[in-house]
Parts: structure tokens; C-alpha cells; sequence
């Protein structure tokens, strides 16, 4: 949920970014034989993204086994996660900035098809920034393609940001027209109050 009166559209930045916490489980999780973690056994199947495509990429991360050195070398900006997040302001103009999100989601949301989708892709949508981010599931219930790509591949995720990129544009307004029609504080307020009355 998100109020939109508190985002506002500015130029936007030259860099994809992400804010994120780097292997913040304090251990997998395990059920069934099956186990689960955090972004660090998601990561890896794009971390080569940069070289890839015409486009920069910056990754605002914590977590103090977190492979900045090992980013860098791949072609990421890497910068401190707490540098950008320690007031809601900072945090909102860090958003504002960018260019659009691009994420992995944790393991655990991804292997099981949660349909989880982050409340910081959100704030994305709403300072009008696209967002390309690995499915969970979330793309059977929020509208992609236009503004918002889910991916489960480098290829896939290569694909969106060349789409986004050929048309930048129309898809900012595809993405402020997602957070205002799925997750406005109103309409989303709204409909919980009808549901317990």
C-alpha cells in the first residue's frame, strides 16, 4: 500500500537499483526435505546482467558477508544499504533517483510461488520508476509487461530492460498507473475496511 501524495516523479537517475539486505536468514530454512533461503541462492543467475545489456546497474546492499568486491568486478555499482535507508526521506529520495528497480527476490518466495511482491517495488511504482523483478508467482494476480516485467531468467530479465529502455516513457506511466490503481492507500484501505465491516 502506498500514499501516493508522498512520491513525486523527478528525472529519473542513470542507474537500475535495488535496496537489499544480503543473506539475512540466520539459517535456511527447511521443511520436507526441501531447503530455503534468502537472495544470495537467487542472485547468481544474474549477476552477470551488466555486461549483458545497455544499461547501469547499482546494488544498495547490507549484510556483511555480501560479495561487494565480486559485484564490482561483474560491472555493478555497490554501495552501502544503510547510506541510503537510514531516514524514510533518504530512502524515498534514493527511489526517486533511480532509473527503475531491477531485484531477485528471496529463495524462499521464489521455490514456492508465494505470489509475494515487495513493498519497496511498490514504492518504485509510485515515484513512477519501472520495475523488473524475478517472479514469484505475483504475475498471475498484478497486470506486467507495461511498466512492471516479472523474470525467472538472464534471458528474461535481459528482455525487459531492453523493453523498457526502447520505450522508457510510456512504461513510467504504466508504472505510476499500477501503483495507483492496485496499491493506493485508498483503494487498498477501502477495500480491507469493506471486507471487516
Amino acid at each position: 500500500m502506498v500514499v501516493e501524495r508522498e512520491w513525486n516523479a523527478k528525472p529519473p537517475g542513470a542507474r537500475w537499483t535495488t535496496v537489499m539486505t544480503w543473506d539475512n536468514f540466520r539459517k535456511p530454512i527447511e521443511y520436507q526435505g526441501a531447503r530455503y533461503g534468502t537472495k544470495e541462492m537467487e542472485f547468481g543467475r544474474v549477476e552477470a546482467l551488466p555486461s549483458q545489456v545497455d544499461a547501469r546497474f547499482e546494488l544498495a546492499a547490507g549484510g556483511n558477508s555480501a560479495p561487494r568486491d565480486h559485484w564490482k568486478e561483474l560491472g555493478w555499482s555497490v554501495i552501502d544499504s544503510h547510506s541510503v535507508s537510514k531516514t524514510p526521506g533518504e530512502y524515498r529520495a534514493y527511489i526517486e533517483s533511480s532509473r527503475g528497480e531491477f531485484s531477485v527476490a528471496k529463495n524462499v518466495y521464489v521455490a514456492t510461488r508465494s505470489g509475494w511482491f515487495s513493498c519497496r517495488s511498490i514504492c518504485y511504482l509510485a515515484a513512477g520508476r519501472p520495475v523488473v523483478v524475478q517472479d514469484t508467482g505475483f504475475s498471475k494476480i498484478i497486470p506486467t509487461g507495461e511498466g512492471v516485467f516479472a523474470f525467472s531468467g538472464q534471458q528474461e530479465a535481459i528482455q525487459a530492460i531492453e523493453a523498457i529502455e526502447n520505450n522508457y516513457e510510456m512504461h513510467c506511466k504504466s508504472a505510476a498507473a499500477i501503483a495507483r490503481d492496485h496499491f493506493s492507500a485508498k483503494k487498498v484501505l477501502g477495500e480491507l475496511l469493506n471486507e471487516i465491516h
